[in-house]
């Protein structure tokens, strides 16, 4: 089964490369952005099918230490088109200093973007659709932040 579904996303990726490699595609800078996030977002749905493939044979961990800012950062870009396609204001805010944390990048990016996925969702029918995204640092404490201005749970 997971064969069946990699066959395809390598396809996306390879032919992703090749329009990044092609000099008559690649001279407009967002052309490159977009199809490099394809590509990217390629490798990670094919790194999530070998997780969960992993998954059944209960996989470990791969904590590495990781930079927060820049890891809140990739989410946002990812999620910032979805957020404009659903008139979403979207807004990121970083760290003052970049926090680095042991943990899997993976796993964790799929939780930000879980979060922000459900946030979109939140506001769908509220009269200001905001949502935001920090990260805070104190001495004891980090804080990965997903608030938006939906009505809540009721």
């Amino acid at each position: 089964m997971a064969h069946e579904m990699k066959n395809p996303l390598n396809s996306i990726m390879n032919f992703s490369e090749l329009l990044l490699r092609n000099k008559n595609f690649n001279s407009d800078p967002k052309f490159n952005e977009s199809v490099g996030f394809i590509l990217s977002e390629a490798k990670r749905v094919n790194q999530i099918i070998s997780d969960l493939m992993s998954f059944s044979r209960q996989s470990t961990y791969n904590k590495q230490p990781v930079g927060l800012s820049e890891l809140l950062l990739h989410a946002y870009q990812l999620q910032k088109v979805e957020a404009e396609k659903l008139r979403v204001e979207l807004s990121f805010t970083p760290a003052a200093n970049e926090v680095f944390y042991p943990l899997d990048r993976e796993k964790v990016l799929q939780v930000i973007l879980n979060l922000l996925t459900n946030a979109f969702h939140a506001v769908e029918k509220s009269g200001q659709k905001k949502v935001v995204l920090s990260l805070r640092q104190d001495i004891q404490n980090i804080e990965i932040i997903v608030a938006d201005s939906g009505v809540g749970i009721s």
